[in-house]
């Protein structure tokens, strides 16, 4: 389920072998080599991130009472399932996110925090930035 990027100027003869090859792993997207530090973040930085979303749910369980190992099996299961409910449906995150919260639910009052300010949208961004700086530095540093 890994997921593989690509990027180059190669004959198509060349990039079917290519492809076929990095397929073997999971998915295969060709980007602009202008941003491959940024998709770089997301598809290969992002399951650390993502294990540490799955900790702070699962802390945050814990500290509504819920048992550490059954709050971390749970958060497991729901991140696990929303990823293949999402990536079997193909509709934007947002309206996903819309049919699962009801309208002045449970649901929709965590979403109502996560919204506030912006407050996810520009951590991730900001999570975003900072591995792509990182990756500027790197480069920098082994063309020294």
């Amino acid at each position: 389920m890994g997921v593989t990027l690509l990027a180059g100027d190669l004959s198509p003869e060349d990039r079917a072998t290519v492809e076929a090859m990095a397929g073997a792993l999971g998915t295969v997207h060709w980007i602009d080599e202008a941003l491959f530090d940024a998709a770089t973040a997301i598809a290969s930085s992002s399951p650390a991130w993502t294990f540490q979303y799955i900790a702070a749910l699962a802390r945050a369980g814990t500290a509504a009472g819920i048992a550490a190992e059954l709050a971390t099996q749970i958060a497991l299961e729901a991140v696990a399932g929303s990823a293949a409910y999402a990536l079997g449906d193909g509709r934007a995150m947002d309206d996903l996110a819309r049919e699962v919260a009801s309208p002045g639910g449970m649901t929709q009052a965590g979403l109502d925090v996560l919204a506030l300010d912006g407050a996810l949208t520009t951590l991730l961004q900001q999570t975003v930035q900072a591995a792509i700086a990182r990756a500027a530095t790197l480069a920098r540093e082994a063309d020294a």
